[in-house]
């Protein structure tokens, strides 16, 4: 299944901040592309809910529910 993926309040203030053309560069081989607006992502590649949530809790330097 592909995705459509939304980080709430990332990036805001000083709190969860991260860069998501690195992220999209770390999960590429998801079919991770970084559509511009902050913490917005599509996932073209076929993969599994609990796959993709697993790389990309890995990934995120702060936790995510």
């Amino acid at each position: 299944m592909r995705w459509v993926v939304f980080l709430r309040a990332a990036n805001v203030g000083k709190h969860n901040r991260f860069q998501p053309a690195i992220l999209a560069k770390e999960l590429a081989r998801f079919g991770f592309v970084n559509v511009g607006a902050v913490g917005t992502f599509v996932v073209r590649e076929n993969v599994g809910e609990t796959a993709l949530r697993a790389a990309l809790l890995r990934k995120l330097p702060f936790k995510c529910e």
